[in-house]
């Protein structure tokens, strides 16, 4: 999983604390977690394409975007595909040489990320209820959760084998504003690739981080979610939230 632009990872985050997005994206800072929810009701209300609601955390990434879909239903599945696709590059690039990034979730679902076999997070989608393959969604939203630095309190980290957090993997203290700066860039090369060069590129670069399994496609991706952000002390929000 490369994508298509090798200058997407210089830090920008500034004094602030705020991760410094593209101009596209209008950032939503949030303390009281939900960011996909909240995400979804701001779209529901007619919010612009690019609102990202972020829960400013240190330990947790925990992001929302809203879109604007152009097309149908069935081919507008393709954007949690360009979602993961990011995500997984932005952790290449921020992780250590030779990192393990995977796809994976219960039966197959492959809306969760692995990072050296242990499940670090995933992507979330939604659109209205009721909107059907042929009809075009009057909104969309993607949303992203990932372990950054695993629990501060806990003193014995990597207890349980199936999950893992970013520190824990060789990530030194990368936390979830620097990680969402890249990720933002990553999803807009994605999808700058995925106007300009149509579905193709996205399915095949969607089939090689499934393990080129043949025929792998959007349908796979699920309607609602395998998992969920861990549950963590509020205090662990960011100093000058």
């Amino acid at each position: 999983m490369s994508s298509p632009d090798a200058l997407l990872d210089t830090p920008s985050l500034d004094g602030s604390g705020l991760p410094q997005l593209p101009p596209l994206f209008r950032l939503v800072p949030r303390r009281d977690g939900g960011a996909f929810a909240a995400a979804c009701r701001d779209a529901e209300a007619g919010a612009e394409a690019g609102t990202l609601h972020w829960t400013r955390r240190t330990d947790l990434l925990d992001a929302a975007v809203v879109l604007e879909p152009d097309r149908p239903l069935a081919d507008t599945r393709l954007a949690p595909c360009v979602a993961m696709l990011a995500l997984a590059d932005a952790l290449v690039a921020h992780g250590p040489p030779n990192v393990k990034i995977a796809l994976g979730g219960p039966e197959g679902a492959p809306d969760r990320l692995l990072v050296n076999g242990g499940w670090i997070g995933g992507v979330r989608f939604a659109v209205p209820d009721g909107t059907r393959d042929p009809d075009v969604p009057g909104w969309a939203v993607v949303g992203f959760g990932v372990d950054t630095l695993g629990d501060p309190d806990d003193d014995s980290p990597g207890r349980d084998p199936t999950r893992t957090a970013l520190r824990e993997e060789g990530f030194g203290e990368l936390d979830a504003a620097e990680l969402l700066e890249s990720v933002a860039r990553h999803l807009l090369a994605w999808m700058d690739v995925w106007e300009n060069d149509g579905d193709a590129p996205i399915l095949r670069a969607w089939s090689r981080a499934l393990g080129g399994k043949a025929g792998a496609g959007t349908a796979a991706f699920p309607a609602r979610p395998s998992w969920t952000l861990p549950e963590r002390s509020p205090r662990w929000t960011r100093p000058n939230a």
